[in-house]
């Protein structure tokens, strides 16, 4: 089939390479976001939907002492200081108290998980993923992770074995340790979720606070947690978009070699009108065959793109190949092939029958 189709026309073999490559850069590109999605809805997995972010106001005057005493009197909880971002790194700041099955949330190649006691005994330690445990400091054989000047314990290290994963650029750092590099508290990036009442807690916290300087105010923020999929778009924004560039200019290619295509045709298209063919008739049939080309091409391109992922050609994330995904691509790929055939199918009009049946 594929070879009676291409077979006919030369430039139909340039629409071909052109869906085909559509194709494949359109799977992986899906495939890629499917796949952070899934990772960032692993990273969403250690709070509820009831987690609170907000920031404290008029904290100067809290010891990052007190403000932990008072901290290691909830049960059931987990505090959180985010956007701790060193470079291209992404990292937060934990503290947990009997918060649910928390060590088994995180993929570890290797190591361990904070436990509770990392939040009681002053010992600076960290979670990294496996990038960043490959820039770590080795120090007589242990490494550790420096941020603030504070050499942390690396005591796990995230992510997965054959695969890369939103967690290999990311790291923990157990909270206590990390406001010994403050004479103060920060004001900003702060959640916590709790395994009982969230708001209540909040709100117990927020007093507690009061009690050490009655200036000090808890003000949560309007921008709850991110949706998954919207903050995967985001994160994913750089690559997303040379690869929808790439298509972009790609695909509108497609319309001049469409139009010299139709136009190698004007003989067999002036013959049928000839034959009493209608615009309508004509057009149907082109578009059909054009739609062969561009479906043949997706199969094709859907093919490899299997393969690639199959066999690990290309590391993307999760190395999974998604149904949905694929589904997507194929019906993407030949909705931009009926777009790329009826503009031009235009110039069908214009060819006359005369015109068409001379040499």
């Amino acid at each position: 089939m594929i070879k009676s189709i291409l077979y006919k026309n030369k430039k139909s073999v340039y629409i071909f390479i052109i869906f085909f490559v559509i194709t494949i850069f359109m799977a992986l590109s899906i495939s890629t976001i499917q796949s952070a999605i899934e990772d960032q809805l692993k990273l969403n997995d250690l709070t509820s939907k009831n987690a609170i972010l907000f920031e404290i106001k008029n904290c100067e005057r809290v010891s990052p002492n007190d403000f932990m005493k008072k901290l290691n009197d909830y049960d059931n909880i987990y505090f959180e200081k985010r956007g701790l971002n060193p470079g291209a790194l992404n990292g937060n700041a934990i503290y947990f108290s009997k918060f649910k099955n928390i060590e088994n949330m995180y993929p570890m190649l290797k190591g361990e998980f904070f436990k509770e006691k990392s939040f009681l005994e002053d010992k600076p330690e960290a979670v990294v993923g496996k990038s960043v445990y490959d820039k770590c400091e080795d120090i007589d054989g242990t490494k550790y992770f420096q941020y603030l000047s504070i050499n942390y314990k690396v005591i796990g290290v995230m992510g997965y074995e054959d695969r890369e994963s939103k967690f290999d650029s990311n790291f923990l750092i157990n909270f206590n340790s990390y406001l010994n590099a403050f004479d103060n508290i920060n004001n900003e990036g702060y959640m916590i979720d709790s395994a009982i009442n969230t708001k209540k807690v909040y709100n117990d916290l927020d007093t507690d606070l009061k009690s050490l300087d009655g200036k000090v105010s808890m003000i949560e923020e309007n921008n709850k947690n991110r949706n998954p999929i919207v903050e995967s778009l985001i994160d994913s924004f750089e690559v997303l978009s040379v690869v929808l560039v790439l298509i972009a200019v790609v695909f509108l290619n497609t319309f001049n070699i469409c139009i010299s295509w139709i136009l190698s045709k004007s003989r067999e298209i002036s013959i049928k009108k000839a034959l009493g063919g209608t615009n309508t008739k004509i057009i149907l049939e082109l578009v059909f065959e054009y739609l062969k080309i561009t479906i043949s091409a997706c199969i094709f391109g859907s093919l490899v793109y299997f393969f690639i992922i199959k066999f690990g050609l290309i590391k993307i994330y999760s190395g999974d190949i998604y149904l949905l995904g694929s589904i997507g691509t194929f019906i993407i790929t030949n909705l931009l092939g009926l777009i790329s055939i009826l503009i031009p199918a235009r110039r069908i009009l214009n060819i006359k029958p005369a015109l068409g049946m001379k040499g």
